[in-house]
């Protein structure tokens, strides 16, 4: 938009994992964030906020007391949240460090087998990266 303001759309894909009172659930899912970054001054750090819509992939429950079940029945195909964070761009080339977290506002498991607990998500991220020539 302008040397302080500008618009950064991603496609991300992303294995998260989760443990529950009987197992360990591994999704993955394909993530679609569009940031709005704001980079004070000439300073080489962004901040950035903006909308985030998943899309569940897999998903394969480890039950601790027997096998292992694949498939998406049970849980919400879609998800949405916000996702915000902080990261270093250098100016021609040099180490990139990113920040992030997501904040779901949806629940990922359908409400007929969530017994009334709230299912979102909290992702935390970091990543490292190399600039080589801008």
């Amino acid at each position: 938009i302008n040397d302080a303001v500008s618009i950064q759309p991603e496609f991300n894909i992303s294995q998260q994992r989760a443990r529950s009172y009987n197992g360990t659930i591994n999704m993955t899912y394909s993530q679609v964030p569009v940031f709005l970054q704001f980079h004070p001054g000439k300073a080489p750090v962004g901040i950035y906020v903006g909308p985030q819509l998943n899309f569940l992939n897999s998903l394969k429950v480890d039950y601790y007391k027997s096998s292992s079940v694949s498939g998406r029945d049970g849980y919400v195909y879609t998800d949405f949240g916000i996702g915000w964070g902080v990261g270093t761009r250098p100016k021609n080339k040099g180490l990139m460090v990113d920040f992030r977290v997501y904040n779901g506002l949806s629940n990922v498991v359908r409400a007929v087998y969530d017994n009334g607990n709230k299912s979102r998500q909290n992702v935390y991220t970091v990543t490292f990266g190399y600039l080589f020539k801008k």
